[in-house]
């Protein structure tokens, strides 16, 4: 069984990653649309961006994750022999690196972004 502690943990670090991602994906569909006669979109971009500083905590939160792998991962702690590719260290870093890289993209984006 679940413990319920560690689902309401994995909800909060999907929850805090998608709205992160939210905010770049926002601004990405309007600078794309290209949106003509209004400002908003020069008003709306700021708060969107803003959005990128909760990867932080989305990697503090997948790290509080991947502490306890037997609680995320429920086949790690039985005596099944999981492909290499669900083995809990390339796992996790997969998990970690995957972060790093959309996080890096986003936080590349917004500086493009701003300098314009």
């Amino acid at each position: 069984m679940v413990d319920l502690n560690w689902a309401v943990l994995t909800a909060a670090f999907l929850m805090v990653l998608y709205m992160a991602q939210a905010g770049i994906v926002l601004t990405s569909v309007l600078h794309l649309a290209n949106v003509r006669g209004g400002t908003w979109r020069a008003e709306v971009a700021p708060y969107a961006h803003a959005t990128a500083y909760l990867f932080p905590l989305a990697f503090l939160l997948l790290l509080a994750l991947l502490s306890s792998p037997e609680l995320t991962f429920p086949y790690t702690g039985k005596s099944l022999h999981p492909s290499a590719w669900l083995h809990f260290p390339f796992l996790a870093a997969r998990e970690i690196g995957m972060l790093l890289l959309v996080a890096g993209l986003s936080v590349a984006y917004v500086r493009a972004s701003d300098r314009h």
